[in-house]
């Protein structure tokens, strides 16, 4: 169940853990320079297509610098542990040609994986693109990655070949998640509580 929070939203993980989901702000740099440093080779891969060790400073600058319009970004924190290290991100950025369009990206730090941390960050994601006008979110996602892959159909997205990636294209139109899966009812659980706790605005004004 989630629970208001006074820049944000708290939820208690499987695990006990209790979870602050809020928006990006620039004082989180250091803290999303730290998670993806923390992550896996792997984690970093499947994410940034990339195994480099650290971000540059351009593209922590391109994560933190966020507008919640234009570019929308929430962040997943630690709310147990000092300092509240961040856990998982999330984003979409609409295509400025057609702002119906939105390109989506979500990481999730490997001991947080499978603990519903990314379908949550990715409901908030949903209802704030619902509120913005975006029809659709899309991105690439690695071959490799048949976890992901097999989410995202669950939830309702088309998956196709576009050679070196498979382009992901989930329809924000009511109808996501409309099946009997446990990932489906998981992400329409999600998205009822999101509703709940803070109606049908979740993002900033």
């Amino acid at each position: 169940m989630f629970r208001p929070a006074a820049d944000g939203l708290l939820h208690t993980l499987p695990d006990d853990t209790d979870v602050l989901f809020r928006p990006v702000r620039p004082e989180d740099r250091e803290r999303i320079r730290e998670g993806y440093e923390q992550a896996s080779r792997d984690t970093r891969y499947v994410r940034f297509f990339d195994r480099r060790p650290t971000l540059t400073d351009q593209e922590l600058d391109g994560l933190v610098l966020v507008d919640q319009v234009m570019h929308v970004a929430w962040c997943a924190l630690d709310a147990t542990r000092p300092g509240l290290p961040g856990v998982g991100i999330g984003r979409f950025v609409c295509d400025p040609g057609n702002p119906a369009l939105a390109e989506l990206a979500l990481a999730v730090l490997d001991e947080f994986q499978g603990l519903g941390v990314g379908t949550i960050i990715l409901a908030v994601l949903y209802r704030r693109a619902t509120e913005l006008g975006v029809r659709e979110l899309w991105g690439h996602v690695l071959h490799e990655n048949e976890m992901v892959i097999r989410w995202l159909r669950d939830l309702g997205a088309s998956v196709e070949d576009a050679g070196e990636y498979q382009e992901a294209r989930l329809p924000v139109d009511g109808e996501t998640a409309s099946g009997d899966s446990p990932t489906a009812i998981h992400f329409r659980l999600a998205l009822a509580e999101l509703d709940r706790c803070l109606g049908s605005d979740p993002g900033p004004q």
